[in-house]
């Protein structure tokens, strides 16, 4: 091992070993961290020399002194890598400094494209603990009654007027927007609309965190793909609930959303669909049923993937232990059931959303017409985004597949 240029390294003051209820291999341990809100798996085999070297760190001994310990002990171990590890997740402070990048970091090849190619444009630090742990349950059981009542009274509207009201949104209304008759204050309507939606969406996981004793660590504002703006939350501790409430935490968040939609679709047919504040909701209901339904799927890093790999793949982060499998070149057949099964469902969806995402852009590729444009750009600007979507589809793909290096 290489000990010319070696660093002071200490661990961060509350990284603790854990037992986790769900998801994870029996017998293997959690080392994580709260305020990193991060972890590592321990395989059992494992366990002895890197508890060692945990121990050692925490006593404060060097690197040479943790390596020659290790040998003595006859432990095949590659110290430096495992060290980089816990940096790399900010579990180990260097120098006392905690890792704050993500060009080096090889971690970075094995996370979701939505994180690794995604922006923070705000970051809010929140060192409170926030609402009392039973005022929020009573939040979280207020918002689960509420939402049952407005499902109910959206499917008594649907069966009324959901006819009509789907008929005029999609028809009439859309194609004024693709002429450009719109107002700008209803576009403005539908950005804070939308900002708001996935702010409430969030606050829905928030409560149900804090109901179960969590707390938030962090509000960012999140600019995901470079393109698409929303907010997100930090909860640290999440990974370690028991899985029914753990499920019910990922699922809060969709819930607050089929609450707006199915209020804001009430809205729209109590003060009329023919007026510019019942189109305005009409659109919120639309955005907030897709972000629903987006949410539950279980082949994107969703809250409906959390819930289908703790259920059905019983891995506390399916999609995690697959890519980590495939980019260091285990063979397939060495992969249990539930890798497999994973497996088949990523590529079997990732064909479907490529043959949707085609339909859905040469449906709607007429919206090049607001522009004006002569025929010719207009078809060569419509190709260019149909083969630039088809790209970055592909692209996802070829992120998970690819082999590490």
């Amino acid at each position: 091992m290489d000990l010319s240029s070696q660093a002071t390294v200490a661990l961060i003051d509350d990284a603790r070993f854990a037992e986790p209820e769900n998801g994870v291999s029996s017998g293997a341990l959690v080392f994580w961290s709260g305020k990193a809100d991060n972890y590592l798996i321990i395989p059992p085999s494992s366990i002895a020399p890197l508890r060692m070297v945990l121990d050692s760190i925490r006593s404060g001994d060097s690197q040479t002194v943790i390596y020659n310990s290790l040998v003595q002990q006859g432990y095949e171990l590659d110290l430096a890598k495992f060290l980089d590890l816990l940096y790399y997740k900010r579990l180990l402070l260097r120098d006392g400094k905690a890792f704050e990048g993500k060009s080096d970091d090889p971690l970075s090849k094995i996370q979701s494209d939505a994180i690794a190619v995604s922006k923070d444009i705000l970051k809010i630090n929140i060192d409170k603990t926030g609402v009392k742990r039973s005022t929020a349950k009573y939040i979280a059981a207020f918002m689960f009654f509420a939402t049952i009542i407005s499902t109910l009274l959206a499917s008594f509207f649907a069966s009324r007027y959901g006819a009509t009201l789907a008929s005029s949104l999609w028809n009439y209304r859309l194609s004024l927007f693709v002429s450009g008759s719109w107002p700008i204050s209803f576009g403005l309507f539908i950005l804070c609309g939308s900002l708001l939606s996935t702010f409430l969406h969030e606050m829905g996981h928030v409560v149900v965190g804090r109901a179960n004793g969590l707390r938030l660590a962090s509000l960012r504002v999140r600019l995901y793909y470079y393109f698409v703006l929303a907010v997100a939350v930090q909860i640290p501790g999440v990974f370690f609930l028991p899985k029914r409430k753990r499920i019910a935490l990922s699922l809060a968040g969709p819930f607050m959303n089929l609450f707006l939609a199915n209020t804001a679709f009430i809205l729209s047919a109590v003060v009329g669909a023919n007026t510019i504040l019942g189109m305005s909701f009409q659109f919120i209901a639309v955005s907030n049923y897709m972000v629903l339904l987006c949410n539950l799927m279980p082949f994107l890093p969703t809250d409906g993937y959390q819930c289908l790999s703790l259920l059905l793949f019983k891995n506390i982060d399916i999609r995690l232990s697959l890519t980590t499998k495939l980019r260091n070149g285990i063979r397939l057949r060495t992969f249990d059931r539930f890798h497999i099964g994973y497996l088949v469902l990523y590529i079997v969806s990732n064909i479907l959303i490529l043959v949707a995402f085609n339909l859905f852009l040469v449906r709607f590729s007429s919206a090049f017409c607001f522009f004006h444009l002569d025929p010719l750009i207009h078809y060569l600007l419509s190709g260019i985004c149909i083969m630039a979507a088809n790209f970055f589809i592909t692209h996802r793909m070829y992120r998970f597949f690819k082999p590490k290096g």
